[in-house]
Formats: structure tokens, C-alpha cells, sequence
């Protein structure tokens, strides 16, 4: 993955769980992170950091998963970023 190209630990955990009837799936990875600049704008159609790729992954994740009455929520720092659906 793009995110772990300049990472030393390449992780990705994926975790599932069901809690007060919703199903939460988790994936996390110990990649670079996403910068603070750019954070407002991962979820937009077509905005990437990266010299390949359409762009259209999360935004599509993202309107589906809201049709679905979910949510995708993501956390980052420095030492990964995680991305979270939450579905009812």
C-alpha cells in the first residue's frame, strides 16, 4: 500500500466487532499518516498526494457506506492512520 511505501514496520490490522447492535470494522496501518494539510480534502472525488491512481476510493467508501445509514470516520498521526465504518 501507498501509505506504508516509506514505512519500516508495514502493519495492517483489520479488526470487526458488533456493539449495541452496529457492526464496527476497523483498518489501521503503521504508515505515514495523513497530513493536517490535506486532511479536509480525503474525502474528496479525485484529490490525491499520489502521481497514480483515479482518487475515487474513499469518496466512493464514503457514499456508499452513508447510503448504507453508516459512517466512515478516520484517525491519523504520525505513526499510522485508521479508518473506521461504522454500520447499523
Amino acid at each position: 500500500m501507498y501509505a506504508l511505501e516509506n514505512s519500516e514496520n508495514k502493519v495492517i490490522n483489520l479488526t470487526a466487532e458488533v456493539r449495541q447492535e452496529r457492526t464496527f470494522i476497523t483498518i489501521s496501518d503503521t504508515g505515514m499518516g495523513v497530513d493536517k494539510e490535506i486532511e479536509d480534502k480525503i474525502f474528496l472525488p479525485f484529490f490525491t498526494t499520489r502521481k497514480d491512481g483515479a482518487s475515487i476510493g474513499l469518496t466512493l467508501s464514503k457514499n456508499i457506506i452513508d447510503a448504507h445509514g453508516g459512517h466512515l470516520q478516520y484517525k491519523s498521526s504520525s505513526e499510522g492512520s485508521s479508518f473506521s465504518i461504522c454500520l447499523v
